[in-house]
């Protein structure tokens, strides 16, 4: 593969960029993806909702995944994190881990985020008790005692009342935001804990949360939306501009720099495997269309 410069340069090497670098490569363009090693999903046992892969290890997927993209011979994966990344004449210039520099001409950002948990616990058990998404994780916990932990989960407590009867809010000792919300609790049964829960702890069938008025209580599965670490500070410097925790783009994946693309959980709340893998793939062919208009010489 040539290394002067490259069509694409692809940072993560997760479902989204895995999935982009597929695309790609297929394109015959020259497209190297860099992977840091560190997948949100690492601490799950099984990916769900993935067609064909229902039910598949985080990093079986990923195993496939690199092998099939690896099989194309304008296509490389290195295992390396990229530490930087700043726009350039003709492109975007990547600095690796190491000390290389890789040039491309498009760049798709498809490392995703990192977690991080104010209460104690909930890293250790984050994909083993403690989970972000009822629709990645519910359905193995149906018809079993549940809760949904944060000052802003009442929503969520409402949803995961489908998959079980006995679903509690713990609340962090705020308040249903209005009245209405406090009748659809009521209304379905759920109660409102407000004490803050100080620690959570692994049991034999779950987990236990310990509260600082001295109360427990023991689920089966914890459902939370946690913090977000800040994005690096080379995403801000190519220019993303970001609302929410989530950086703008459109529905393909394009920002408003030319060249630059967003994919997967950086670009919106959604934690499916195969939404971030769809995106991808929608990313890779704005990315070809915008290239072959470079090589028209008719792109802005």
């Amino acid at each position: 593969m040539p290394t002067d410069r490259l069509d694409v340069v692809v940072i993560g090497g997760g479902p989204a960029g895995l999935s982009a670098g597929l695309i790609l490569a297929r394109c015959r363009r020259e497209v190297l993806i860099v992977d840091s090693g560190r997948p949100r999903n690492a601490a799950t046992g099984a990916v769900h909702g993935f067609l064909t892969r229902d039910g598949v290890p985080p990093a079986e997927l990923r195993r496939i995944a690199r092998e099939q993209v690896a099989a194309y011979p304008s296509a490389r994966v290195l295992d390396v994190a990229a530490i930087d990344a700043k726009r350039a004449v003709d492109g975007f210039e990547i600095d690796l881990d190491g000390g290389a520099t890789v040039r491309s001409r498009c760049l798709v950002l498809a490392f995703g985020v990192q977690d991080r948990f104010a209460i104690a616990g909930t890293h250790e058990l984050y994909g083993r008790g403690i989970y972000p998404c009822p629709y990645c994780d519910a359905w193995e916990h149906r018809d079993a005692p549940m809760a949904a932990i944060g000052a802003e989960a009442s929503g969520l407590a409402l949803k995961l009342r489908r998959w079980s009867a006995d679903t509690v809010w713990c609340s962090m000792g705020a308040q249903p935001p209005d009245d209405a919300r406090q009748r659809q609790l009521e209304e379905r049964g759920i109660r409102t804990l407000a004490s803050p829960i100080q620690r959570i702890e692994r049991i034999a069938d779950g987990i236990r949360l310990t509260f600082a008025d001295g109360s427990g209580l023991d689920r089966r599965a914890g459902f939370i939306g946690p913090d977000r670490e800040p994005h690096p500070p080379f995403v801000a410097a190519l220019g993303c501009q970001s609302e929410q925790d989530c950086l703008q783009c459109d529905r393909r994946g394009a920002t408003c720099v030319d060249g630059l693309y967003i994919v997967g959980d950086l670009s919106r709340n959604a934690q499916f495997a195969i939404v971030a893998a769809a995106e991808g793939a929608m990313a890779a062919v704005a990315a070809d269309e915008y290239l072959d208009q470079l090589d028209l010489g008719v792109a802005r």
